[in-house]
């Protein structure tokens, strides 16, 4: 699942479809309900090049939403 959107949100759809995993992936866009949906994860990644300790990450350590 990967949620929210920006400007590689195509770019990652049209990837997706071509290496044929597109059953695999579901893009939810925004979202109200992250931290219900942080809980029903087993892992998360952060993706982030600059980013050295994001707010997503620490929700995602957050013990309400594990």
């Amino acid at each position: 699942m990967l949620m929210g959107d920006g400007e590689e949100r195509n770019r990652l759809e049209e990837l997706v479809k071509k290496k044929e995993i597109d059953g695999n992936v579901h893009f939810l866009g925004k979202r109200d309900d992250v931290p219900q949906l942080l809980a029903s994860m087993d892992i998360c990644v952060l993706p982030s090049l600059s980013e050295g300790l994001s707010n997503a990450l620490l929700e995602y350590m957050q013990p309400e939403s594990r």
